[in-house]
């Protein structure tokens, strides 16, 4: 997984790099419709074969047929206007294409489809060498890039957003990994005559992705050979989505096996979904009393409602027969807690629950309504002091509902022991829904909410009150809608282990948590000055999202022994406080507003930006980290005060020889150092503004100054 998670933290952030746009003036010249040899250098602008489709390129009307009448080593940048059906394929092949280079399919403008290859005729066949490498598709243009033959030998790591279709049996012998709203679909046309079994992929891994498999014309069998990963990366779900659309014909998904990341789920949805539609695997994924933990179905191949006003999601069996199926609302489901089984309970919309005592079911449904005000609710009985909701599955699922105006909110009233099971809270969108009793279990608790990719979540998702602050549980907490905290005893700290993963949004009042992680959005729940603090139970973080509190006086402190990193923003309020009162932070990112504090036996240290004042204790610490030579450093816009501040340097990969600056003031630094860890010496430069360094190469040597 930590593989997996490096391949795309390093995605994360789509951007053509410079060089590829810059300078491109050469490339495929002709723009007029009619067929070209690719190999031909009176194509190419310069006589230089590059497989460069420039900026300035634009296509004219009419297809622009390009064949290859042997293989080619290269690779291709597709950069240019795309405004006419453009062609590479084969001539009397099949030819290989062996790339040197990442693909770039980032056009100016895409009005048509850009195809390579041909999936049903032998001699049109352009395959895909990969080179042996893993290569990156930085990619955008919507649906319209077509791959219609075999890619080997390598792998393929997608970055951007955009439709990547394989037509006919077309595929890749390697790994693919989908970034954010990425499409990954099969595609097929009326020549293809013969049934299809096709290896898509040896594994896939999903991050806020999809996939569409369709059959068209034919019967297929879509092979993903190894894993299936769904990350949590990102807010919401991925999307599995197997369709057919013609009559007698079948789609068959075969994957050899399921991994969901924790915090992460999984949208399987398709009207035949146990029909002439099938996603089956090789090894069977887990079940608890029927049904997968992590999925959510819906029967159905629309995005729209469905029966009775509900969108038709649902929770997901699995059988070696039938593969994925979503319940049945109507028959799979009981409107009442079984003394003699764990039942999938479903609350109608418009009835309300109430429980007399402790009961267990294996999973929950509360229902809503689209477009009234008929919620669900299940709430403790009359003078009943323990109504505890025992959920074996983990899984809970609030239905959609959009008339919240009225104050009707689907509710949980009851407290939600999830044993030794994940807890996991779906809401699949609409208006908040409430969720008023205590959370309990071992094993963490995940709120999602598994809409369309594209979906936002800042106006749906889970608001937490009333007994929710007795939550005991234990465990990560991965937030991956929008929450709402009231409740400010809900996130686990003190004796209670487990860390918050935000990739969605988190609304929270005074709150103290463990470690913080995610590149999602933190801010306040309600008006007031703010007290939150991260870094309970000496536990470590690394959040790159928003933290963002500018209520009057509000602070955010640093607790623990743990080192925290904050790669994104941190704004307070102009008279607000970031204070580092134990262990480390690492400030990679920017605080815009709100003074900086460092108390005595605490660090900070990192490559980011302080906008306003940084002030030592006599005894903090200033963390420099030196890689191959060159030190971070913290660059402030206010004064720089305090100490004596120990710096201490982190020195790795090649050798640090030469000064370096080590912290940076608009104003002259009015503070003292005393040369730490791999330090010989310090002085400040540049009319006292700048902090300088000294590696130590021999005897230690301690200096002190003001």
């Amino acid at each position: 997984m930590k593989t997996t998670r490096a391949i795309l933290a390093a995605l994360a952030a789509f951007a053509i790099p410079a060089a590829v746009n810059a300078d491109i003036t050469t490339g495929w010249s002709q723009t007029a419709s009619g067929a070209y040899s690719f190999l031909s250098p009176d194509n190419w602008a310069d006589a230089t074969v590059s497989g460069v489709f420039s900026p300035d390129w634009a296509a004219a009307s009419g297809d622009i047929d390009i064949y290859l009448d042997s293989d080619w080593t290269g690779s291709f940048k597709i950069l240019g206007a795309v405004s006419a059906r453009t062609i590479i394929r084969a001539s009397n092949g099949p030819h290989t294409v062996t790339l040197n280079d990442d693909l770039y399919l980032t056009p100016a403008s895409m009005g048509a489809d850009f195809v390579f290859g041909n999936g049903y005729d032998d001699k049109k066949k352009l395959n895909i060498d990969f080179g042996g490498q893993s290569r990156k598709v930085f990619m955008n243009g919507g649906a319209r890039w077509i791959f219609s033959d075999r890619m080997t030998n390598g792998d393929l790591v997608f970055d951007g957003a955009g439709t990547f279709t394989f037509r006919s049996a077309g595929g890749s012998s390697g790994s693919i990994s989908l970034s954010t709203n990425m499409v990954l679909k099969t595609g097929f046309t009326s020549s293809d005559k013969n049934d299809i079994d096709a290896v898509r992929a040896s594994d896939l891994t999903l991050n806020r992705s999809r996939v569409e498999f369709q059959e068209n014309y034919v019967s297929v069998i879509d092979r993903i050979t190894g894993k299936l990963t769904v990350l949590a990366e990102e807010p919401s779900c991925s999307i599995l989505y197997p369709r057919a659309g013609t009559s007698g014909k079948t789609e068959t998904v075969r994957i050899g096996s399921l991994d969901l990341e924790p915090g992460s789920s999984l949208l399987v949805r398709g009207a035949k979904l146990g029909g002439d539609v099938k996603i089956l695997f090789d090894t069977a994924p887990e079940t608890i009393g029927g049904i997968v933990p992590q999925l959510i179905g819906a029967k159905t191949d629309s995005d729209t409602a469905g029966q009775n006003g509900l969108y038709d999601q649902s929770f997901v069996s699995y059988d070696a027969e039938n593969g994925l199926v979503p319940l049945d609302l109507s028959t799979d489901y009981a409107s009442d807690v079984s003394a003699e089984t764990a039942v999938n309970l479903l609350i109608p919309y418009g009835t309300t629950n109430y429980l007399s005592g402790p009961a267990t079911v294996n999973s929950l449904y509360i229902g809503a309504k689209n477009g009234g005000d008929q919620c669900a609710a299940i709430m403790p009985g009359e003078n009943v002091e323990d109504a505890t909701l025992t959920v074996e599955s983990g899984m809970v699922l609030i239905g959609y509902n959009s008339a919240a105006g009225n104050y009707k909110y689907p509710t949980v009233g009851v407290p939600l022991d999830f044993g030794s099971r994940p807890g996991f809270i779906v809401c699949p969108g609409g208006k908040r829904n409430q969720i008023n009793g205590a959370l309990k279990g071992s094993a963490g608790v995940t709120f999602t909410t598994p809409m369309a990719t594209s979906a936002p979540i800042a106006t749906s998702g889970l608001v937490f009150g009333g007994n929710a602050s007795e939550s005991t549980y234990t465990g990560d907490t991965f937030i991956q809608t929008f929450v709402n905290v009231g409740a400010t005893g809900l996130l686990p700290h003190g004796d209670r282990n487990g860390d918050v993963y935000v990739n969605g949004i988190l609304q929270a009042d005074n709150f103290t948590i463990n470690g913080l992680y995610g590149k999602g959005t933190v801010n306040r729940a309600y008006s007031g000055t703010k007290s939150m603090f991260v870094g309970d139970n000496d536990a470590d973080g690394d959040f790159t999202g928003t933290f963002s509190v500018t209520d009057n006086a509000s602070t955010l402190t640093k607790i623990g022994a743990g080192t925290q990193r904050f790669g994104g923003t941190v704004t307070l309020a102009a008279n607000g406080n970031f204070n580092v009162n134990a262990g480390s932070v690492v400030l990679d990112g920017a605080v815009t507003q709100g003074a900086v504090n460092v108390a005595a036996g605490a660090t900070i240290g990192g490559g980011g930006s302080i906008a306003t004042t940084l002030t030592f204790a006599y005894g903090a610490n200033l963390a420099v980290k030196v890689e191959d030579g060159v030190a971070t450093y913290l660059n402030v816009t206010g004064a720089v005060s305090g100490g004596s501040v120990t710096v201490n340097a982190d020195v790795t990969g090649g050798k640090w020889r030469e000064p370096q600056c080590v912290l940076k003031s608009e104003a002259p630094i009015n503070a003292s150092f005393v040369a730490g860890t791999g330090i010989s010496s310090l002085r400040l430069n540049e009319n006292g503004t700048e902090l300088w360094a000294m590696p130590k190469t021999k005897a230690p040597t301690i200096i002190s100054m003001h």
